[in-house]
């Protein structure tokens, strides 16, 4: 960066291309975006060093789950959808947070090793999405085209492509009233719900004290005990929700759309 004060990575996109994106790991760092007219924060999944520009290795940190209602739907199925989530990502050794997104709906993390490239990260989201799928068939779906999905919500797996970004955490969005991409305790997801039903949206920078505080929502910070994501999804069956044949078998395979 020519900024001395400011540290910068390089990120390198799909077509060759690089560009130097912004480091924001001190409250100066933030002071200064939202001096550049940033309103909504979108962090790339990976991580840098400790102490130089570089990215560590390139692959993800996380599997992000974005959980958006189709018309017809309201927010609470969208937080049904989250909490089989959960459930289904603590039964492979995954520890889920959730956040609203600022919009319609929600993003529910889990942080994993960052041992695997962006590919294989999707592959095993695709198989995630597709046992949802299996276990809330009303709800779920992850049909790719628009017009198969009728009043389902779609997981996006390919959020996990390497030039997708989500709205980060605590960043207002660019809507009427400014909603916040809010880290919500699971407990607190109800009074969430409440409040879009009551005032049709998510929460605001003028609600965000009655949601606080967050109680264990903290992405930052390394841990080799986070779990190798593929060690998780290896090639056998996973005893999940009674059924013998289970789309876990073989993640790496998944996923060819």
């Amino acid at each position: 960066s020519d900024l001395e004060y400011l540290r910068t990575t390089t990120c390198t996109y799909p077509s060759g291309r690089s560009h130097e994106q912004v480091v924001l790991d001190e409250v100066a760092s933030v002071v200064w975006a939202a001096q550049m007219s940033t309103l909504t924060v979108h962090p790339w999944p990976v991580r840098t060093t400790d102490h130089s520009g570089e990215l560590l290795n390139d692959c993800p940190d996380q599997v992000r789950l974005d959980l958006d209602p189709m018309p017809g739907r309201g927010f609470g199925d969208v937080v049904t959808i989250a909490r089989a989530a959960r459930e289904l990502l603590e039964e492979v050794g995954l520890t889920a947070y959730v956040k609203t997104s600022g919009n319609r709906g929600l993003h529910v993390f889990a942080p994993i090793a960052p041992e695997r490239e962006f590919l294989d990260v999707r592959h095993g989201v695709i198989a995630l999405a597709r046992e949802l799928e299996r276990r809330l068939p009303e709800l779920v779906t992850t049909r790719w085209w628009k017009e198969e999905r009728g009043d389902k919500c779609f997981v996006d797996f390919n959020q996990h492509c390497r030039d997708r970004t989500l709205a980060g955490a605590w960043s207002p969005r660019a809507l009427p009233g400014a909603p916040v991409s809010l880290p919500v305790a699971w407990a607190a997801l109800d009074a969430v719900v409440a409040r879009i039903g009551t005032f049709g949206s998510t929460p605001t920078w003028g609600s965000v004290h009655r949601l606080a505080p967050i109680h264990g929502f903290d992405l930052v910070g390394a841990s080799p005990q986070y779990p190798d994501l593929f060690a998780i999804l290896r090639p056998t069956p996973l005893p999940l929700a009674g059924d013998a044949e289970c789309v876990f078998a073989n993640a790496a395979a998944v996923g060819t759309h």
